[in-house]
């Protein structure tokens, strides 16, 4: 058995894997772990804008920023962005807002779609993209706020 810790400026990833090695004898042997997934301690994602006071205007270029905590530089580590609208983003987007933004970029414009709907429950879903599926998913989700779709009101 040997106890080790993940370093704290380890670099998320899907494609780790431990090599154990024997040397100094006359057969040198090895032998390597399975694939496994590694969350940078601390990894977080906090939605900054929009806020609960925002209102979105159908074809209006807006700008989503985040929060990345405690990735790393040179994690290649991806996000894809969300507006979402309704009950839930489960079933699908309002839009796509982007993806495969390095996280560390904390912000993406995006033109607020025309054909949107008029509504005061929409929200933007911030989420990394991982590379296996045993791998779990960190998000940021912004407040609700509201959209004025074209030749709509919202009161």
């Amino acid at each position: 058995t040997l106890e080790w810790q993940v370093p704290e400026d380890q670099a998320s990833g899907s494609t780790y894997y431990l090599k154990i090695q024997t040397k100094g004898t006359f057969w040198d042997t090895e032998d390597t772990s399975d694939v496994f997934s590694i969350k940078g301690v601390g990894e977080a994602i906090t939605v900054t804008s929009p806020t609960a006071d925002t209102r979105w205007t159908a074809r209006e270029e807006v700008t989503v920023t985040w929060e990345a905590h405690g990735f790393v530089e040179g994690g290649a580590q991806k996000v894809q962005v969300y507006l979402c609208g309704g009950v839930t983003c489960a079933f699908g987007a309002a839009a796509t807002i982007s993806e495969g933004v390095d996280v560390l970029a904390g912000e993406v414009k995006f033109t607020v779609p025309a054909t949107i709907g008029s509504g005061e429950k929409y929200w933007v879903h911030v989420e990394t993209i991982e590379d296996s599926f045993w791998s779990w998913d960190l998000e940021g989700v912004s407040p609700q706020f509201s959209i004025k779709g074209e030749n709509e009101h919202i009161t």
